[in-house]
């Protein structure tokens, strides 16, 4: 069992659920107090009833009741005493059932049984439901399942009780995504989904380097092929480039190379659909103006100048003056007459280097691959080739190339043996996220994803695989990732200011996919937002070597108290030398690391889930800080 599981099977918030009465429900209801003319008032749950009772009872009495709708109110007629145990519960079920008119089959009785040990609604409509949807799985599952969507209020769809009762599959959901490319593989004829899954699918599992490093990676590129002092190094830059398919392999210089760019943008002027960043379609503009005009009036230059003042805002702290200079120079020699080669180039310079500064790597890679006319993923997979490369070279070939390409075989080779860095992790998963595509119905409705975006999500493509003609278990595997990918967003809690959101992210740590399952639970400010200075944050992961491992994250009042579960003996003492560094980026996020638990258990992953989720915090101190 898992935080999904365990999410599941949790109440909401609040149970003062609102008791809606329907001619011919079955009710659990104590009687609190008997009026005249017949009348009680009842007890069911939270909520109190006024109905005529067809017999008198006695005050505390615990009966389940039929509902029926008459033309002066509800008339409750006892249909049973409420049983106190397990053989009593399974004889009401069966009377019960029978009075519904439904047969007696393992399915119903044991869905009855449920709904009357919970003290929960019967209704001929649930139980013919769950009746039908029972008899094509495991009842045990179907049962929770049933029981979830009862305590969420959730609608009683087919749709909704298959995405919850993929939650109780024992695979994960990375497995899930294995076989299910692997018997795509097995097809004969493909058709088109099945084609476009399994490159969706190869594309993940490909150990990625951190979107962070190849910032790094291409900043370093940047600055040593703009570079007028070291032109042996401009030299070298430019020529990885070329290699990389990045520039034209026709350009002999960095300054040929750029020009062959700006030539293709004054093609696309009118073209653009919006972009990332202003500065990229303002400056694209700016160009292509110039190349037709010969010249750029201090007016007309404004809009460019407002956006380069937003891109030195989103660099880094320490690059802002250098940049801030360099623009204000930039728009100096744009104001004069004539047109020049090296005013074209200056204009490229200062935007990549104002692109490589950004803070966020997505930003800086999504800016990147517009300036130099490349697809995102096209640049970064070309990146990435070109680090794989370098960093195969044999050490004695190595040492003979330009330290540019020393500096980024040794990036390469420590990112794959190394950590993620917060921005990293906080990358991947965005990308998994993104790369599931389950708020897919929320963008498009608020018109926020692109073609290419949409494109590139796993979500409709399965949804259009399961349309084409397959085998019965590639088509069951197909339904199921759905089903897990959809589950999200039914596992999600919201009453009133609290919230509790539930994700399960499939992941590659260097190479090593796994699934990481996150429960946050909190409440939203008055600004309507979560408030990350009073929460608590569950994480669920599988690791390669410290295998099952959660982290219990409580925030109070920006104080973070953490428990680590695990099985590894030295655990403590591994995780000595990086308290240090959590300390500082937990600091520099605005955060104070209060202590540290690490709880050594040999429990099975659905008790260690519980004691995760139910231990009472910040008992026995293992670290104070």
């Amino acid at each position: 069992m898992r935080i999904e599981q365990t999410a599941l099977l949790q109440e909401p918030f609040t149970k003062d659920k609102p008791l809606q009465l329907k001619d011919g429900q079955v009710l659990p209801a104590k009687v609190v107090k008997v009026l005249p003319n017949g009348m009680a008032e009842l007890s069911a749950g939270s909520a109190k009833v006024i109905a005529k009772l067809e017999a008198s009872l006695q005050v505390g009495g615990k009966y389940w009741f039929r509902v029926s709708m008459q033309t002066d109110g509800w008339l409750l007629k006892v249909v049973a005493p409420q049983a106190s145990n397990v053989k009593d519960r399974a004889q009401t079920a069966e009377y019960l059932l029978r009075s519904f008119g439904l047969p007696l089959t393992q399915e119903n009785k044991a869905v009855a049984e449920m709904l009357i040990r919970e003290k929960l609604v019967l209704s001929k409509e649930v139980l013919e439901h769950a009746g039908r949807w029972l008899s094509k799985g495991k009842v045990s599952e179907g049962v929770q399942t049933i029981q979830s969507m009862l305590n969420r209020s959730l609608p009683m769809t087919n749709e909704i009780y298959q995405s919850l009762r993929t939650v109780y599959s024992p695979a994960p959901m990375v497995q899930v995504i294995s076989e299910l490319e692997s018997q795509l593989k097995l097809l004969s004829n493909p058709p088109e989904a099945a084609v476009r899954v399994i490159q969706l699918l190869d594309n993940w599992q490909q150990p990625p380097y951190s979107k962070q490093l190849i910032q790094q990676v291409l900043s370093a590129l940047v600055e040593q092929t703009f570079s007028s002092i070291q032109l042996s190094s401009s030299s070298s830059a430019v020529e990885l480039l070329k290699s990389w398919g990045i520039t034209s392999t026709e350009a002999e210089t960095a300054e040929e190379a750029i020009v062959q760019i700006i030539s293709q943008w004054s093609k696309q002027i009118g073209k653009q659909e919006g972009g990332t960043a202003e500065t990229l379609a303002q400056l694209k503009e700016t160009t292509g103006r110039l190349l037709m005009q010969g010249t750029y009036s201090k007016e007309a230059l404004l809009p460019l100048q407002q956006a380069f003042e937003g891109m030195v805002k989103a660099a880094k702290a320490s690059k802002q003056p250098v940049l801030a200079l360099e623009v204000q120079q930039l728009l100096t020699r744009l104001d004069t007459p004539g047109l020049s080669g090296e005013k074209l180039t200056s204009l490229f310079k200062a935007t990549a280097r104002a692109v490589v500064y950004h803070t966020e790597p997505d930003e800086a890679i999504r800016q990147l691959s517009s300036l130099f006319q490349q697809g995102e993923d096209e640049l970064l997979h070309k990146v990435a080739a070109g680090m794989d490369r370098l960093a195969a070279m044999p050490a004695k070939l190595l040492a003979k190339e330009p330290s540019l390409s020393q500096y980024i075989a040794a990036a390469a080779k420590a990112e794959q043996t190394g950590y993620l860095t917060g921005s990293a992790a906080y990358s991947l998963l965005k990308d998994a996220l993104r790369f599931l595509g389950g708020n897919m119905e929320s963008m498009l409705a608020a018109e926020r994803v692109k073609a290419q975006e949409m494109e590139d999500m796993l979500k409709p493509h399965l949804l259009r695989l399961t349309a084409s003609p397959l085998p019965s278990h590639t088509k069951e595997l197909a339904e199921q990732l759905i089903g897990r990918i959809q589950a999200q967003s039914l596992l999600s809690l919201e009453s009133g200011p609290f919230q509790q959101l539930v994700m399960s992210l499939p992941i590659n740590l260097f190479g090593f996919q796994t699934d990481m399952i996150m429960q946050w639970s909190g409440r939203r400010n008055e600004r309507g937002e979560l408030d990350a200075n009073d929460c608590r944050v569950l994480f669920y992961l599988e690791l390669q070597f410290l295998r099952e491992t959660i982290i219990d994250m409580q925030v109070r009042n920006r104080f973070v108290y953490l428990q680590i579960y695990n099985a590894h003996t030295d655990l403590k003492q591994l995780a000595g030398p990086l308290l240090p560094m959590l300390e500082e980026g937990l600091k520099n996020q605005g955060y104070q690391l209060s202590s540290i638990q690490f709880r050594k258990t040999k429990l099975a992953g659905s008790r260690l889930l519980v004691q995760a989720a139910e231990a009472e915090p910040y008992e026995g101190i293992d670290v104070q800080v």
